[in-house]
């Protein structure tokens, strides 16, 4: 009796995972590379998304807004 429950158990979760799996797939087949590409070129240019690679861009963000040089970063392995 306990191997048929933890059988069906097995066989629901199973089938439960499987079942959710296309969901996520089908989802992103709906854009072409090119309207991808277009839609970041549009969030560009409104501002809504910056460009790391272009000068203006704050260092702050491009260098991970470190404060502290590396070497006075105290590290558990450091003696």
């Amino acid at each position: 009796m306990k191997k048929t429950v933890s059988l069906a158990a097995l066989v629901l979760a199973a089938a439960t995972a499987f079942a959710a799996a296309p969901a996520f797939a089908s989802a992103n087949l709906s854009k072409t590379r090119a309207e991808v590409k277009a839609e970041l070129a549009q969030a560009r240019a409104s501002g809504e998304m910056q460009n790391p690679n272009a000068p203006d861009y704050p260092q702050q963000f491009a260098t991970g807004g470190y404060t502290v040089p590396r070497v006075q970063i105290a590290t558990p392995h450091a003696r």
